[in-house]
Formats: C-alpha cells, structure tokens, sequence
C-alpha cells in the first residue's frame, strides 16, 4: 500500500473532504477569475492548446483506466485489492491532468459570456468534487478486511461506488464534447 494511502487513511473523512473540496473550488473559481484580469502573452495559445490535450491525455486516460478496472470489480472479474492498486498508482496521474487542464484552460481565453462554457466548467468542477469524493470511497475499501467483491460490500457502498463512477464519466465527457463543439464552433465563425 501507497504511504499516501496510509496517511490519508489516518484522516477523518470530513477533516480531508472539506477543505479538499474547498481547495477544488477556490482553484476552480481562481482560474476563472484569471481569465477576466490575466491575458495571456500572445502566441501563448498554441502552446496552452498543446498543453490542455497533454493534460486531457493524461487525466482522462488515468479516469478510463480507473474506471474500466472499477467496472472489472463490478463484474466479479477483478477483487477489490487489485482495484485499489491500480486507483493508488493512477489517482496521482489524474489529479495532475485535472490541474493541467484547469491551468492551460484559464490559458486558452475561455468565453465566459457563453452558456456552453459554464457548462463546460460546471462539468469540471463536478469533475473535481467527484474525485474527492472517490478517494473517501477508495479509503473506505481499502481499509475493509479481506478482498472483497462488489457483492459483498454494503448497499450503501454500492450505491456510492455506482454514482461515483456514473458521475465521473458524466462530467468528463460532458467537459470533453462541450469543448470540442465549442471549439469546433468557434474555428467556424
């Protein structure tokens, strides 16, 4: 096991989930805010393009892998330790891509008199929340004995581990074809 699994297990969940989704917020809502007051340096764009999709590779990548191995665990296919393995070692990929993102998009000049743009960054900030709230789920199976499957975890275990995942891809790929057919629209004009 990760020794940031091992510490983040000897905090109460509510003194890591609040300000970890306080932090979430206050990042999200900077990066915002520094798109009204910063301009980037021209010839900036390109590169903060190049960036957002390294940081989308990236983050989504490690979300896909989490979650096909979720779905695995779902199915019987795979136990519950190989599951937390694998999220350990891709959690820290996804929260790097997801920081990637949020920096190179305030970057790219977001238009924020556009609805499709606050659908998109209420699709990342649900994104971001979520993953807090994931790692409290991983916490939580981490710590039961044995190798259990989904079967054998609560309802309300189960239940959570079902949204959590639902909402996770929701939110990505929400943020993922909001940007592609705000971009697509906007190279059109």
């Amino acid at each position: 096991m990760a020794a940031n699994e091992q510490s983040l297990r000897r905090i109460p969940a509510f003194r890591f989930a609040v300000p970890a989704a306080l932090a979430v917020t206050l990042v999200w809502g900077g990066a915002i805010a520094a798109t009204l007051w910063v301009r980037p340096p021209a010839g900036i764009q390109l590169t903060a393009q190049f960036g957002h999709l390294l940081a989308l590779c990236a983050g989504f990548g490690a979300v896909l892998v989490i979650d096909t191995c979720g779905l695995l665990f779902l199915t019987g296919r795979q136990g519950a330790a190989q599951t937390m393995r694998v999220v350990s070692a891709a959690d820290p990929v996804v929260w790097l891509g997801y920081a990637g993102l949020v920096v190179t998009g305030a970057l790219l000049e977001p238009d924020l008199d556009s609805p499709l743009t606050w659908l998109k960054l209420a699709a990342v900030l649900v994104t971001g929340l979520n993953g807090i709230h994931a790692r409290l789920l991983t916490r939580e199976l981490a710590a039961l004995p044995g190798d259990p499957s989904f079967g054998g975890l609560s309802r309300a275990q189960r239940v959570r581990l079902l949204l959590s995942g639902t909402a996770s891809q929701a939110a990505w790929w929400t943020a993922i074809l909001v940007g592609f057919w705000h971009n697509q629209a906007a190279s059109v004009a």
